[in-house]
């Protein structure tokens, strides 16, 4: 993958920790919402046992996009790494798979960023700062 003036950008997915504790614990259903506790009901551990959101969608009765935006906030509020492939989303059960999963996760994140600065005409960096700022981070 190149910035936009052109330099190879290298990451080193090596340094991703396997399964942080945080991740293993048993989700606390306090605080949840019914939506919360009904969509992170069908999802399973092993990506073997992955499931769309369109199936989500269907068992539940939940929009596609309303799942999506739940299922974020699963992740981002409630820290349950929730992963997602082609076969749909998943909870990682094995060190093998929360990396590979963060890794493809990294690597979606860059491909926006890097699509941004090229829309933007600035560089990977810059537009990484300001995302920063924006996120509050």
């Amino acid at each position: 993958m190149k910035d936009i003036n052109g330099n190879q950008i290298q990451i080193d997915f090596s340094v991703i920790p396997a399964c942080p504790e945080s991740f293993r614990r048993i989700p606390d259903a306090a605080g949840m919402t019914n939506e919360e506790m009904e969509i992170l009901r069908l999802i399973q551990r092993g990506k073997a046992n992955a499931i769309t959101g369109k199936e989500i969608e269907r068992q539940t009765g939940i929009k596609y996009d309303d799942v999506r935006h739940v299922i974020s906030h699963l992740c981002v509020r409630h820290e349950i790494f929730i992963a997602s492939c082609d076969e749909g989303y998943f909870i990682p059960q094995t060190p093998e798979e929360h990396i590979a999963a963060n890794k493809s996760m990294r690597k979606r994140g860059i491909s926006i960023l890097v699509r941004a600065a090229k829309q933007e005409r600035r560089s990977l960096e810059e537009v990484y700062k300001q995302a920063r700022i924006e996120y509050g981070g």
